[in-house]
């Protein structure tokens, strides 16, 4: 599985449930805190990741574990929208 490059993702299910608020409502000073507090970033394309946890109605979002180039990963939460299957 790998990401699309094309969603938000967050640290928390809570940063996430907030910037989506946020965004839904217009609010754009909201969601550019967030990522300027690097709370949440938009994925980049083609990581390679696999899923942890989902929630949700139909898992509409997933907590992913995600494998960086550096060797390093960083686990976050995305909307489901964000992960394909190759």
């Amino acid at each position: 599985m790998y990401t699309k490059g094309e969603k938000i993702a967050c640290l928390t299910h809570d940063d996430l449930d907030t910037v989506m608020d946020a965004y839904i409502n217009k609010q754009m000073a909201t969601v550019n805190r967030l990522i300027e507090r690097k709370r949440c970033f938009v994925m980049k394309r083609g990581l390679n990741v696999s899923i942890i946890e989902s929630k949700g109605f139909l898992g509409a979002t997933k907590y992913l574990r995600v494998f960086l180039p550096s060797g390093d990963t960083i686990n976050v939460w995305t909307l489901m929208e964000e992960v394909e299957i190759r």
